[in-house]
């Protein structure tokens, strides 16, 4: 795909706290996609669910947990994502 290396420079730039939710039997974007873009962000944190596409509605506690405990986790070097 022409416009993958052009997104991942784009990926690269992105500063502010960053998870990366994927479904592990998604055929349309795939984990190994979400596991390239988390290992482009830096620092990004990546959750993968046992969904297909539409992790929040086909696991919602599942997706709602891994929401809360990225957004309630405690920052700084010491509690560096990766």
């Amino acid at each position: 795909m022409p416009a993958t290396r052009p997104r991942r420079r784009t990926a690269a730039l992105i500063l502010s706290p960053t998870l990366v939710i994927a479904g592990e039997h998604d055929t349309v974007t795939s984990a190994d996609h979400g596991s390239e873009l988390a290992a482009t962000v830096p620092g990004a944190r990546l959750t993968v669910l046992p969904t297909v596409h539409m992790a929040n509605v086909e696991a919602p506690a599942e997706f709602l947990d891994a929401v809360v405990a990225f957004l309630t986790q405690r920052s700084g070097p010491e509690h560096a994502m990766g």
